[in-house]
């Protein structure tokens, strides 16, 4: 039988691995995994291998039957643990429920809008923050939204199934940050959600100069955060510590420059813009003419929503969300 690491348990093995590239880990992500019942002298060794996991640790069971009472574990009864993609295989009896599964699990606890969040971090190309530091980027993304999508559909009676793949529908891959995540959900969330409903940009695209231009640009291919192509808008987001430094910031400016060169308009968001609820309102005004979209009445229930996504993204963290930030 094998173990099968759920929830905040799974995912924090998961950003573990991935984080550290020396550890003797792949996934396998179809390989047929096998749970049942787990004792406590198991549970006590996985905690003594892994001591980054949280205590309880969350446990995926197939029945009621395997459930234990233990103080040191929670078992989550899942009923299509071994249906195609809803485990991992991590290495010799040691699973872990699929992000797609994760994704399901969290449904339950989580708003909408955080959930969004979860589902861009698990495809984006970043790694889980393991503290309020930050976070590791330029990683290679855990999964695909499609990947996620095709194994939500084929577990009918999973719960949580319905709002994870709502969540799917209105994330977007291949984001660069936790903070490009939080803006593309304020700018591109549905207006009944709370955002300013933009649509779906391209995340960090290449973009190759022209034969006409490659010797005009410093840069033989461009990868801008968020594209709008059909609009040649361009949203860029500044990150404090990645562009702190004065060469950091002449080799941004060049570069944004540039891509005003090939047609792009390029607008700039920072930290302080997106806490600002005055400011990014205006930096959505501002992408709104650069689309040449008509306005929209402003009512005060989208007001009293867009308080609560802000709030939830940006002043309330949910809970674990440490997993995806």
């Amino acid at each position: 039988m094998d173990v099968i690491l759920a929830y905040s348990s799974a995912l924090s093995l998961m950003s573990h691995i991935a984080r550290n590239r020396n550890m003797p880990f792949s996934y396998e992500k179809k390989g047929n995994c096998s749970a049942g019942a787990i004792d406590a002298r198991t549970v006590s060794s996985l905690l003594k291998r892994f001591e980054h996991l949280e205590r309880p640790l969350h446990l995926a069971v197939p029945s009621a039957s395997s459930r234990r009472v233990l103080d040191s574990a929670t078992f989550h009864q899942i009923a299509s643990l071994e249906a195609a993609g809803a485990s991992w295989r991590i290495g010799n009896r040691l699973c872990v429920t699929s992000p797609a599964l994760c994704l399901a699990q969290f449904a339950s606890s989580i708003p909408f809008e955080n959930l969004a969040e979860l589902a861009c971090g698990l495809s984006g190309n970043y790694r889980f923050a393991t503290s309020s530091n930050g976070s590791v980027v330029n990683a290679i993304p855990l999964t695909t939204l499609d990947e996620m999508s095709e194994t939500l559909a084929s577990v009918a009676t999973l719960r949580g199934r319905a709002k994870a793949l709502r969540a799917t529908e209105f994330a977007i891959g291949n984001l660069g940050s936790p903070f490009e995540t939080v803006l593309y959900l304020l700018l591109c969330l549905p207006r009944k959600h709370g955002g300013f409903g933009f649509p779906k940009p391209l995340a960090n695209p290449e973009l190759e100069p022209s034969s006409f231009l490659q010797s005009r640009v410093s840069q033989r291919h461009f990868y801008p955060d968020l594209l709008w192509p059909e609009h040649g808008v361009i949203v860029e987001y500044d990150g404090e510590r990645a562009h702190s430094e004065t060469k950091q910031i002449h080799q941004d400016a060049r570069r944004r420059n540039e891509l005003g060169l090939l047609g792009y308009s390029v607008i700039v968001v920072t930290k302080q813009i997106i806490y600002s609820q005055q400011l990014m309102a205006n930096t959505a005004e501002q992408l709104r003419r650069a689309m040449g979209l008509s306005t929209w009445k402003i009512t005060a229930s989208w007001q009293e929503r867009h308080r609560t996504l802000r709030n939830n993204l940006l002043h309330r963290p949910a809970p674990l969300s440490v997993y995806w930030r």
